[in-house]
C-alpha cells in the first residue's frame, strides 16, 4: 500500500469486526450500508470508464473530487482514470473539466 500524503492506518481482526457485528444490530446495520454504499460507487466508476469519453471521465471526476486534482500527482489521476498521461495533460491544460 502507498499512500500520496501522511496518513495513519488502524487495523482490527476480522474475528473482532464479526464478533461486534453480531453483538450490535446497529453497527451491522451501519456497516451493511456502508459496504452497499462503496459498492454502488464502485460499480458507477466501471461503468464511467466503460462508457464515457476520456474528456467527460476527466470531467465527471473534476467535479466529484476537484481537491484531487491539486493534492495528486497528475500521472496517477490519468491511470485511475485510464488515460495516458499525454492525454490527459492535453485536456487539462485545455480546461476540458
Amino acid at each position: 500500500m502507498q499512500a500520496l500524503t501522511d496518513s495513519r492506518f488502524l487495523a482490527v481482526p476480522y474475528a473482532e469486526v464479526m464478533a461486534l457485528l453480531d453483538e450490535h444490530q446497529a453497527l451491522e446495520r451501519a456497516f451493511r450500508k456502508m459496504t452497499e454504499h462503496l459498492l454502488a460507487g464502485t460499480i458507477t466508476r466501471h461503468l464511467e470508464l466503460r462508457t464515457l469519453p476520456i474528456a467527460e471521465r476527466l470531467r465527471v471526476f473534476a467535479q466529484r473530487s476537484p481537491h484531487l486534482l491539486q493534492l495528486v500527482p497528475h500521472k496517477y489521476l490519468a491511470s485511475y482514470l485510464h488515460i495516458s498521461p499525454t492525454n490527459f495533460s492535453k485536456l487539462y491544460n485545455a480546461g476540458a473539466w
